[in-house]
């Protein structure tokens, strides 16, 4: 049996194919590029926000709830958007609620802030939660949930 010659044509198209996998492996694995710029800024957010409680706190503004209060209402946003079941998606209605309680900026700071860092759906990367409602909410219910906000003026948006 004889085997067929490699043209030059299909050392280029096999080299692109290795290409693409190596680069793939550099931007998305476990330690990659993109993961390590991930954790960076969701670092950056943690400490913005905490930061903007301190400064918020300092003018003599106080949060309405305590907090673990804030862990039940990030927890209560996490399983509305956490659903592995199609037949099941995401509950808008228990997103709205949690943001119709909020009373003032320190509320959604801390609700952020207690939210932190969870597993996106279908992912094994973490995300913070203004991602989170980006990745379930469409446009219209995502400026549903910045109008809640914004007629409690509270001036925050996701």
């Amino acid at each position: 049996m004889k085997l067929k010659k490699i043209t030059t044509d299909q050392y280029i198209d096999i080299a692109k194919i290795v290409g693409i996998g190596v680069g793939a492996v550099l931007l998305f694995g476990k330690n990659g590029l993109l993961s390590r710029f991930t954790k960076l800024t969701e670092k950056q957010i943690a400490d913005t926000t905490k930061k903007e409680i301190k400064d918020i706190e300092s003018t003599g503004a106080k949060a309405s709830f305590g907090p673990s209060q804030y862990v039940m209402f990030a927890d209560q946003i996490y399983n509305a958007v956490l659903t592995s079941n199609p037949f099941n998606p995401t509950d808008e209605e228990a997103i709205y609620r949690v943001f119709m309680a909020m009373n003032n900026l320190i509320d959604v700071l801390k609700l952020v802030q207690a939210f932190g860092i969870r597993r996106l759906e279908f992912s094994t990367k973490g995300a913070g939660l203004a991602t989170h409602l980006q990745e379930d909410l469409n446009t219209s219910e995502i400026a549903k949930v910045n109008k809640i906000l914004k007629d409690k003026n509270i001036n925050y948006k996701f």
